[in-house]
């Protein structure tokens, strides 16, 4: 196999994987507040996220177990998307965090 075929298929076992098995997703914040994630194999937009009202300003991301979230923080929330689809799993305003929702950034 050369990297330099032009046959796409000898390359990619399939068309979400790049020649060496990966498919990364890069998460980037933009200066407005938009999260934007990137396909790491032709740089494609996957999908943003974008709350004019909670302009973020930190993304993080965060495994548990075998739970990946992409955690967005504003000055007035907690917003955590699904990493695949960019959808909402759960928002929390900082007014309504009690003792069980606790957090602190370092």
């Amino acid at each position: 196999m050369s990297l330099f075929n032009d046959d796409p298929s000898s390359i990619h076992e399939s068309d979400n994987e790049d020649m060496f098995g990966f498919s990364k997703t890069f998460i980037t914040l933009t200066a407005p507040g938009k999260v934007v994630a990137l396909s790491s194999l032709d740089g494609s937009i996957q999908w943003t996220y974008f709350d004019p009202a909670e302009k973020a300003v930190n993304v993080l991301v965060e495994k548990t177990g075998e739970n990946v979230d992409v955690i967005v923080i504003s000055g007035n929330a907690l917003t955590y998307l699904d990493p695949v689809t960019g959808s909402i799993r759960e928002q929390i305003h900082h007014d309504k965090i009690g003792a069980e929702n606790d957090f602190m950034l370092v």
